[in-house]
């Protein structure tokens, strides 16, 4: 039951069952609620707005169930719900690197930078050594065409950032829930940005809702689970690899 819902069910109502306790409430609960509230003639009523020939009568404590219970269905609904805001995002960006890189040869400037981050978006790798290349294994055929690691570097960059769009373009700021080891993976993640952002975000923490937030101040927050912000981490990393490795 919303505001005016309460308001248009117990106006020009009686209350019966009063007691010295409940008064003081109605008192106060008529007074957040706008309505107009006096004592009764009967010391175990109170009067709401008018007394008319139809004036409802109800029983005091239906009167403050209805009022706990319209505050806890709006609190219900302040607490925004989880989402996966980057999850899919890093799936089509994984996909469209495994098209392309699936079953080939990573040549020229090789190392276990580029083989470390291979593995990390879930591809085979084969580094070996003395011959400057990576084989990236995912169909099990035979390997023909050869890519530049630089080459491979730029698509994965440019995957990355297409992951973290609603964050760097949109400047979305996500929120997420407070557990165990977050503020320390939310302070490495602001570090890593600090290498790869011109424009700093800001970390805020909501010490009522114990919610973080990253962002830059100017959205509303967007509320991701811990699996999405795994992802978000991820992405982020690896920019900060490819940024600081060269």
């Amino acid at each position: 039951m919303d505001r005016e819902e309460f308001q248009k069910k117990y106006d020009n109502s009686i209350l019966v069952c009063c007691t010295k306790n409940s008064i003081k409430k109605v008192f106060n609960i008529c007074d957040l609620m706008d309505l107009t509230v006096s004592k009764s003639k009967q010391i175990t009523a109170i009067l709401i707005g008018e007394q008319t020939a139809k004036s409802p009568l109800f029983h005091v404590e239906q009167f403050l169930s209805d009022f706990y219970r319209g505050i806890e269905e709006e609190e219900k609904k302040e607490v925004k719900k989880e989402v996966k805001m980057f999850e899919q995002r890093m799936n089509n960006a994984i996909y469209k690197l495994k098209h392309k890189y699936g079953d080939t040869y990573i040549i020229k400037g090789t190392d276990m930078v580029t083989l470390m981050c291979i593995t990390e978006l879930g591809m085979n790798a084969v580094y070996k050594e003395g011959e400057d290349v990576i084989l990236i294994e995912e169909k099990g055929s035979i390997p023909c065409v050869r890519h530049s690691a630089r080459q491979f570097i730029t698509d994965v960059m440019s995957g990355m950032i297409d992951v973290l769009d609603p964050f760097i373009n949109k400047e979305t700021t996500i929120e997420i829930k407070e557990e165990e080891d977050t503020e320390n993976m939310i302070s490495e993640t602001i570090f890593h940005l600090t290498h790869i952002l011109t424009k700093l975000p800001h970390k805020v923490y909501d010490m009522e809702r114990m919610v973080y937030s990253i962002g830059f101040g100017n959205k509303e927050g967007v509320m991701i689970d811990k699996d999405d912000f795994y992802v978000f981490r991820k992405a982020v990393r690896l920019l900060y690899i490819y940024a600081t490795s060269g």
